[in-house]
């Protein structure tokens, strides 16, 4: 999820404190104005997950820890509105939570991992945003000393799961016990015992740090996540996760084992809110920052395109009067255009097909238990369904003016000039056989052109993505079809081949012939150099468009099988083949037809 927008997301969550009624009933009359589920809840009552939801705190970091204690378990995104006096977890004024909402749901904003910290004791075990206190117990009398022995056990690397391979005697705490911190907790009470302070974004370490220490030589200690820390008291102890949301006692000479956990916590940030630490400095009164540069002050992970000039972000805060100043398209988003737009729509595009990937993995899962082959065709039309409406939900709130066409079902009448062609399930015979070459695939066409093109295979997670006339890429790194002029050494992929004319003209002379199951993956592995070239029997515009877009920034050729130009279907009564190659060999395979045909 990192770094994701948001733009797939279906209901928002909200849960505030007392005092933030007025700011709830604004952003309830701003919900009714969008397709958004907004479900106002008191904080204390908790979150029914549900896919596509973001988690949505109003109040202080009080507020903001609770709600990220009910989200992060489902791996639900959270974002805070401040209504507190101190708070830097929470970070969006309420003034602009409705500007800052449109950002999240435009795709704009980015999405933050936070490592939790996971606590097993004889007693209890509890999983933390924040941190753990290991103190004595109280006493009325005097002030109670004890030692704690810290020991570290070192996880090997590149395991899915962490196996202690050696003990390490990290050394005793004498004094009033310790607090083991995440990064986001390290600026609690970690802070007021002497430790550092980490910046939280995709920092996957710990910290313990002495609380009250007798001696000079205690220092705090950073370790990895994945590595577990062992504490053991020489007497009874009090066992606090942040800040006594769990509590417990430890006797005398038991463990407490405190590691990373399993899933991290999503924190959602906008460029509506300050930085981490412009909000720190506040907070803590430093004055460090007070003239530094407005364009240094910039949150971290925000796009500044030509639109939002440096001054306006002062402070780390987008003026409001800054958003109708960006470009129409990103405002109405109906007309792509051209640069920024294209790069918008595959953001857009890529982020629908990965979540509708995961929608039909956990579909996938059913099936591979499925008893009969009826049960199995049942379940893959409701993954292809329940997929397919996770990608026209996030293209119509994205492009609400755009034309939707999925697999010949019209989802949206908008403007043909700009039509959306989906494909849920590319592959589906493949998907329902457990086969993995099956894909999702999106692609916008402007006049009939493929300009842009996403196909995601979420068996394999091969993201292929270009943007007409740009690079094409595999996963963020460009690709580019095979050099090979040599017709006997290429290999040569196959669709749907009725009468084996394909295979009776082409296997005297190539080195072989495979067929996958999937038009779009078929020209995405050509584009990618995984074979030479591909024939199609027959073809629509939603299972190839995307396939076409990638295949041809990358540098392939496309062709009907004579050789003339290849143009998407319009008329879903006729015939229409397709033959696509590296570029190099597209003029002998086409010999190859005409001299069958005649």
């Amino acid at each position: 999820m990192h770094g994701t927008g948001l733009v797939t997301t279906e209901e928002i969550v909200c849960l505030y404190s007392p005092g933030g009624e007025d700011t709830v009933e604004r952003l309830t009359e701003w919900a009714e104005t969008t397709d958004i589920r907004f479900t106002p809840k008191p904080v204390g009552d908790g979150i029914e997950p549900a896919p596509d939801m973001l988690g949505l705190s109003v109040g202080g970091d009080g507020t903001f820890l609770q709600t990220l204690h009910e989200c992060a378990p489902a791996g639900i995104p959270l974002a805070g509105i401040n209504r507190g006096t101190l708070s830097f977890l929470a970070r969006i004024p309420p003034a602009t939570a409705p500007d800052a909402l449109e950002e999240i749901l435009r795709g704009d904003s980015r999405v933050c991992s936070r490592e939790r910290l996971h606590v097993t004791t004889p007693s209890f075990e509890a999983t933390g945003v924040n941190d753990v206190t290991i103190e004595a117990l109280a006493s009325t009398q005097t002030r109670t000393t004890f030692r704690l022995s810290a020991y570290l056990h070192v996880a090997e690397e590149n395991q899915q799961t962490a196996r202690p391979v050696g003990t390490e005697f990290l050394g005793v705490y004498d004094g009033g016990g310790a607090v083991v911190s995440t990064p986001t907790g390290s600026t609690a009470m970690g802070l007021s015992a002497g430790g550092p302070v980490h910046a939280p974004r995709h920092n996957s370490a710990l910290q313990v740090t002495a609380l009250h220490h007798d001696g000079l030589g205690e220092r705090t200690v950073v370790f990895d996540a994945t590595t577990a820390l062992t504490l053991v008291p020489d007497r009874a102890v009090h066992v606090s996760v942040d800040g006594g949301r769990t509590v417990g006692i430890v006797g005398t000479d038991q463990r407490i084992r405190i590691t990373g956990a399993n899933e991290p916590a999503y924190i959602v940030r906008t460029s509506i809110e300050p930085s981490f630490f412009a909000a720190l400095s506040e907070k803590l009164n430093w004055t460090v920052r007070k003239d530094e540069p407005a364009s240094l002050q910039q949150p971290a992970g925000v796009r500044r395109d030509s639109s939002q000039p440096g001054d306006q972000f002062e402070r780390g805060r987008l003026p409001a009067t800054a958003r109708d100043e960006r470009p129409s398209w990103l405002l109405h988003r109906k007309h792509p255009g051209p640069a920024d737009n294209y790069e918008w729509a595959s953001r857009v595009a890529r982020e629908a097909a990965t979540a509708a990937g995961t929608v039909i993995q956990q579909w996938a899962q059913r099936i591979e238990q499925a008893e009969s082959t009826a049960e199995r065709s049942t379940l893959a039309t409701q993954a292809e369904q329940r997929s397919q409406q996770v990608l026209t939900a996030a293209l119509s709130r994205a492009f609400p003016d755009h034309h939707i066409n999925a697999s010949g079902e019209i989802q949206s009448e908008g403007d043909e000039e700009y039509t959306w062609f989906v494909d849920a399930i590319d592959g589906r015979t493949n998907f329902e056989h457990n086969n993995p070459n099956y894909c999702t695939t999106l692609a916008l066409v402007e006049n009939d052109v493929p300009v842009v093109g996403v196909v995601y295979a979420p068996e394999t997670g091969e993201l292929f993505h270009a943007i007409r006339g740009r690079t094409a890429y595999r996963n963020d790194v460009p690709i580019e079809p095979t050099d090979r002029v040599d017709l006997e050494l290429s290999m040569l992929l196959s669709g749907y081949d009725p009468d084996g004319e394909f295979l009776q003209t082409f296997y005297p002379h190539v080195r072989g012939i495979r067929r996958l199951g999937s038009q779009a993956l078929n020209l995405c592995f050509v584009a990618a150099g995984s074979a030479d070239g591909v024939w199609e029997y027959d073809t629509y515009p939603w299972d190839v468009a995307a396939g076409l877009c990638i295949l041809r920034a990358a540098g392939g050729r496309a062709s009907t099988p004579t050789g003339e130009r290849y143009t998407l279907a319009q008329d879903a009564s006729r015939h229409h083949p397709l033959l696509a190659s590296n570029g190099n060999l597209h003029t002998e395979l086409v010999s190859l037809v005409v001299a069958t045909d005649n």
